[in-house]
């Protein structure tokens, strides 16, 4: 698709975001989406909800090709909107939650409680009581969790609740699956004995294919003994993971990377290499022996398959779409990011350029950090600027884009950007794919700041990603 869209703004080390076209549309009309801001406030979510059905319909496809029982719960966690549980609703899928609001929003927006998954870390009693009021499943994610189901159970004669184990301790061909969440797989027999349970769960950080077959290998044959024990082992839950493919291309990645690594072992002082991130950040990048690797948090935005090929490669691997058919057993899976991915962006005004020593230019937006941040060290994606005028143009410059907060650190992303075109008060700065945990997970009311007001758009089908 031809677009000028990536002509005025592109990191220094460029990220090059993929966009659906309803985004084209809605990016290449400055005075429409000027308008919006005025109307609602900077910054302001813009929501395709129906992308959703879209991005549903390619897992729920995959295992239809493939024989296998599949129930789908969206992880409702990813966004706070009403307007994703409804399309959640319409396309027949289930929903996880996380909190009692969830929970009670779920049920409010008219999900029976078969469709209902609770896996939120701590659950009191007053979501218990209505989960079993609804009959809702309850995934229990450690041995004092599973006793304070089962006490409950016999105490408010809710025998027939239905209770999902977690699965953690997964041994995998070069380490051992350890989490803070779920029992370890060694001592679930035991534990099960207090209660019956239905299922069996597990979630995985990361994307690995490799890692979720030796888990669902793993917890198949864990199914078989708790049946044998008279457990109805009805599915195997998977959880969530699936990648969501934000960037073009990976060379763009793997640039971004060498660049950095060169700017982090301080070799960077030549024309060649150019700072690509602010002073003294390290994108969560740290020296072992002589090379560098990611030591925080850091979601790869660069995905060679998307979440559909992904799940048919799970299938397709190690036997694993027969042996969910001739046990007898559905697969559950909960995606969040991957069920939102291309529905939404984040826009907000420029509100000042303020040049530094260095030369750089602090690009202050009418927004904060949190309104575009996970608990990753950033959202590694090239935002796009929508100019207020494309002809009145102040000189090209370099530099960060800053918060509204008063604290220094309040970068909303540390990566250094260029402004071939320059920038100034009244542009617009566009983050593209921000539906899926970017828009609400960590966002804050600091200063007291309105939190960013949601809008739905329709776009037409062929406009959809």
């Amino acid at each position: 698709m031809q677009h000028d869209l990536f002509d005025f703004c592109r990191g220094v080390a460029p990220l090059t975001p993929r966009l659906a076209r309803w985004m084209i549309r809605e990016l290449s009309d400055a005075e429409s989406l000027g308008k919006r801001l005025d109307v609602h406030g900077s910054p302001l979510h813009l929501h395709a909800p129906a992308q959703m059905r879209r991005n549903i319909a390619a897992f729920t496809d995959v295992a239809k090709t493939r024989n296998i029982a599949m129930d789908m719960f969206y992880a409702c966690k990813a966004n706070k909107c009403r307007m994703y549980l409804d399309e959640a609703i319409a396309a027949g899928i289930g929903v996880d939650v996380a909190s009692s609001n969830e929970l009670n929003a779920a049920i409010e927006a008219g999900f029976s409680g078969s469709r209902i998954a609770i896996t939120a870390t701590s659950k009191p009693e007053m979501m218990l009581r209505r989960a079993a009021e609804v009959g809702a499943t309850i995934i229990a994610g450690s041995p004092e969790e599973l006793r304070r189901v089962a006490d409950f159970a016999s105490r408010a004669s809710a025998e027939s609740l239905n209770i999902t184990i977690r699965i953690s301790g997964f041994a995998f061909s070069n380490q051992r699956h350890d989490s803070r969440f779920g029992i370890d797989i060694s001592q679930v027999m035991f534990a099960a004995k207090t209660v019956r349970v239905s299922g069996l769960h597990f979630h995985l950080d990361g994307t690995s294919i490799e890692d979720r077959v030796a888990a669902i290998h793993q917890t198949i044959l864990l199914a078989k003994s708790l049946r044998q024990a008279g457990h109805p082992i009805a599915y195997i839950d998977i959880g969530g993971g699936a990648p969501v493919q934000y960037l073009e291309s990976e060379s763009d990645w793997i640039a971004f990377h060498h660049k950095l690594d060169i700017q982090l072992d301080r070799q960077w002082c030549d024309d060649e290499i150019k700072p690509i991130i602010f002073p003294n950040r390290t994108y969560g990048r740290t020296k072992m022996g002589r090379n560098f690797v990611q030591t925080d948090r850091n979601y790869p935005t660069w995905q060679a398959d998307s979440s559909s090929v992904w799940l048919a490669k799970i299938f397709d691997s190690g036997g694993i779409a027969d042996s969910f058919r001739s046990n007898g057993l559905r697969l559950r899976m909960q995606p969040g990011r991957s069920l939102l991915e291309m529905c939404g962006i984040t826009v907000a005004r420029v509100i000042s350029c303020s040049p530094d020593k260095a030369g750089d230019t602090f690009v202050t937006l009418e927004m904060n950090q949190t309104n575009c941040k996970t608990t990753s060290v950033d959202f590694a994606v090239d935002p796009i600027l929508v100019p207020h005028d494309k002809n009145n143009r102040p000189p090209a410059t370099t530099g960060y884009l800053a918060g509204n907060y008063c604290a220094e650190d309040d970068l909303i992303t540390p990566r250094r950007m260029r402004f071939d075109r320059g920038v100034q008060a009244g542009d617009i700065l566009a983050f593209p794919n921000t539906a899926g945990y970017q828009m609400h997970f960590m966002e804050s009311r600091g200063h007291q700041f309105d939190l960013p007001e949601n809008i739905a758009i329709r776009p037409t089908s062929d406009e959809l990603g």
